[in-house]
């Protein structure tokens, strides 16, 4: 476990650095199916982070205090993304999650393909989520596809469904919702309204709840500042569940988040 921790924390101060080895600045803009591009180009972007607490698809989890940090690495569309989730303070950690307090406690690996059709954007993935020392979290795999369409100039509309293929088989998420992101200067701005959907499945896996419902409602704040050779973004969510059992079950009406990203991108050329 020390050494783990030794080169987990290694890892972040090389990517906090952001430590440029090998990799050629160019326009990350590129068509990567355009046939007159002659050059194939690798982008990579890593990032670490702070959130306050460990919130997914509305869900509250047990540790407060955590860092996530993420490599993505695509070629043509096809890309390959590792994250993992730290423990920032682990004395912290509730014991009825955790069979130990451990600094590192998650292994995500996620492979996928993104392109567009027209005016329509689409992703499929599939995700692996490996969970160390965490109580009642089996490590799963669930398959995604996610779309995205312009509604009107900066506004578009968003549906994405996962469906877990291991540990939860059969649970199925939906994300769906409308999203304005528009950029001034050096700054990215972006806006996100949604509600989420579980199965009979999906509830009961995460909340002991068997009942299919739109079982909450979310709003997202995002701002990007673009520095020279970095960007920094800033992250605020606020959700609310809207049903009976599903409160009751997590023992409380609303979750909510806050995040502070720092990131940097590379492309590499192979000729």
């Amino acid at each position: 476990m020390k050494r783990k921790f030794i080169l987990t924390r290694l890892f972040l101060i090389l990517l906090a650095a952001n430590i440029n080895v090998c990799f050629a600045q160019t326009d990350t803009t590129t068509n990567f199916l355009d046939p007159s591009n002659t050059n194939k180009v690798v982008t990579i972007n890593a990032e670490v982070n702070y959130l306050r607490h460990y919130l997914w698809r509305s869900i509250l989890f047990g540790s407060n205090d955590v860092s996530q940090p993420a490599i993505n690495i695509e070629y043509k569309g096809f890309y390959i993304n590792l994250a993992c989730n730290l423990n920032i303070i682990p004395k912290n950690l509730p014991k009825e999650f955790y069979s130990k307090n451990v600094f590192y406690d998650e292994q995500d690996i996620e492979i996928g393909y993104s392109n567009t059709f027209k005016k329509l954007e689409y992703k499929v993935r599939a995700m692996a989520y490996y969970y160390f020392n965490q109580i009642g979290s089996p490590s799963t795999k669930e398959i995604s596809i996610s779309l995205t369409h312009p509604i009107y100039k900066k506004l578009n509309g968003f549906t994405e469904w996962v469906a877990d293929v291991n540990a939860y088989k059969g649970a199925v998420y939906n994300n769906t919702g409308i999203s304005y992101e528009f950029t001034k200067g050096k700054n990215d701005f972006g806006i996100k309204s949604s509600v989420g959907f579980g199965n009979n499945k999906f509830n009961t896996a995460y909340f002991d709840v068997d009942k299919i419902a739109v079982f909450y409602w979310g709003n997202q704040l995002e701002l990007t500042h673009n520095f020279k050779s970095f960007y920094c973004r800033f992250s605020a969510e606020s959700n609310k569940y809207t049903q009976k059992e599903i409160k009751e079950s997590a023992g409380q009406n609303n979750t909510s988040n806050f995040s502070i990203t720092v990131g940097k991108d590379f492309t590499l050329k192979i000729k």
